[in-house]
């Protein structure tokens, strides 16, 4: 289901319930990996993106624990 509301923020339009775009700067070598990786296993960037995401913070939740919300 894409975000139709329109309160919302124009960056918001065309995105699906439950994400929100955001605009990063990386490294290039950094962003070239993401491309291969994402031209070679036939996905979308922001899934790439997404994996590597959900891997790092379920190792830096095992050791640290929680991550706590800021205030």
């Amino acid at each position: 289901m894409l975000n139709q509301n329109f309160s919302s923020k124009s960056s918001q339009v065309g995105t699906k319930a439950g994400e929100e775009r955001a605009t990063f700067i990386m490294k290039t070598e950094l962003l070239e990996k993401i491309r291969n990786v994402a031209y070679w296993d036939r996905l979308k960037i922001k899934d790439v993106i997404e994996v590597a995401l959900v891997e790092y913070f379920a190792r830096y939740e095992k050791k640290n624990g929680e991550i706590k919300t800021r205030l």
